[in-house]
């Protein structure tokens, strides 16, 4: 029996995505839920240099993934336009912010 049931990445950078893309891998049951504040994830950074150089290039190229291909084929929860505020004690497991539809509890970590 795992330790926890829920993972809960603060932001939806590369590294953030591949650590719930991880967890959902090797820990199908878990509850992955992606918390970002933007409306993109996984921004491919290395290939933002090469759009600098050209800007003729669609920004578009540097989109590695898009958002529903989380939520629809990898079964993550992944919420855009959700701030994380505060954190409360690791008793309560829960954090507090902002979403869409204003403020926001996240419950289980």
């Amino acid at each position: 029996m795992p330790l926890f049931k829920t993972i809960l990445p603060i932001g939806g950078d590369a590294a953030d995505m591949s650590a719930a893309s991880q967890a959902r891998r090797t820990m199908p049951d878990l509850e992955v839920t992606v918390l970002e504040m933007t409306d993109d994830v996984s921004c491919s950074a290395y290939g933002m240099p090469y759009n600098i150089a050209d800007p003729d290039r669609d920004i578009e190229d540097l989109v590695v993934r898009r958002v529903d291909v989380f939520r629809q084929k990898q079964w993550i929860d992944l919420r855009t336009g959700h701030r994380v505020d505060t954190t409360s004690d690791s008793r309560q497991r829960t954090m507090s912010g902002h979403g869409p539809h204003g403020g926001a509890i996240y419950p289980g970590l």
